[in-house]
């Protein structure tokens, strides 16, 4: 076997390159049909109310959309000659690495959101206020100083004294300027927070 130029692991024969390849396709098939079973398990059995259903969707679909582009940036060139393949690669390589790219990274940019939304319905049961401003100072101040999840960078916690001891936990904090405190009950009690 002649090996030319830069390249140090000779070409893959014939045989090999469609067993390959079609060990590749099974997996991604596996995938797609693994993905469309679970759609349509939690689209028929779950508690739209109870359960978080829309970033389970948003996760399917990305992944099914990144298998079956992935499909054809894995898979598609092992079952093509070389030269075929090395055209494939020059002319749709890129537009298929990108729509293979997007999926996969869409579950990045999901997942802040996936955590800011429990964090607002703790906010909410704690009775700790959100304001959102308009302007960019206010939003970024808004950010840095009010408390999530019972404090943030300047917060002091209060432990309010009733006659048969502490009764609240409370955080005291400053918003823009204004002081504000907030008392929380027996909820951090709960989540172990003294």
């Amino acid at each position: 076997m002649v090996v030319n130029g830069p390249q140090k692991v000779p070409p893959i024969p014939t045989v090999d390159r469609y067993f390959i390849g079609s060990i590749l396709l099974l997996i991604h098939v596996f995938s797609i049909s693994f993905n469309v079973c679970l759609l349509v398990a939690v689209r028929r059995f779950s508690r739209r109310h109870t359960f978080p259903t829309v970033y389970i969707y948003l996760m399917i679909v990305s992944d099914l959309l990144g298998n079956f582009f992935g499909g054809f940036q894995f898979c598609f060139p092992y079952f093509l000659s070389d030269e075929r393949a090395e055209a494939y690669v020059k002319h749709f390589g890129l537009y298929v690495y990108i729509l293979t790219a997007i999926p996969y990274c869409h579950r990045f940019f999901i997942i802040p959101l996936m955590t800011f939304n429990p964090v607002l319905y703790i906010s909410i049961i704690a009775n700790i206020n959100f304001v959102f401003y308009v302007n960019s100072r206010g939003f970024i101040h808004n950010i840095l100083s009010n408390p999530v999840l019972g404090g943030h960078i300047s917060a002091q916690k209060i432990m309010e004294r009733g006659n048969d001891g502490p009764t609240h936990n409370c955080v005291s904090y400053s918003d823009i300027g204004n002081a504000k405190r907030t008392c929380s009950g027996q909820f951090w009690t709960i989540l172990g927070i003294p």
